[in-house]
């Protein structure tokens, strides 16, 4: 929660969540460090529910800092891997599914039957 809060570009509605976060009403998960860019390099995934929506948001290390990849809220949300994309599943009301690829940027959504990328070493 620390990192989410330290932040300077954290969007508005994500900072006033992370300020907002008491238990017994906000869970922090376990961060996750899957190795979705393809590289070698972990993401740092940070997983939040509060008040029935959760929050995701994901960093890589960048230098002597760290660098936000993925900004993600929705109702009922399961997390996954599928290779090294990032599957979100919400089950609220808009019952969606998203796929995110690393794109050397960040996370960004690819369709969903995406085929995975060709690496070369």
């Amino acid at each position: 929660m620390q990192l989410l809060a330290a932040d300077p570009d954290l969007p508005n509605a994500l900072r006033y969540w992370v300020q907002h976060c008491r238990k017994p009403d906000c869970r922090l998960h376990s961060p996750a460090y899957p190795e979705l860019t393809g590289d070698g390099r972990t993401v740092l995934l940070l997983n939040f529910e509060f008040n029935g929506y959760t929050t995701l948001a994901g960093y890589v290390a960048s230098g002597d800092s760290v660098r936000r990849v993925l900004d993600y809220s929705g109702e009922k949300v399961r997390v996954g891997t599928v290779g090294h994309d990032l599957v979100v599943e919400e089950s609220g009301d808009s019952h969606k599914t998203t796929r995110y690829r690393w794109n050397g940027e960040q996370l960004a959504p690819v369709p969903l039957d995406s085929p995975p990328p060709v690496r070369t070493p």
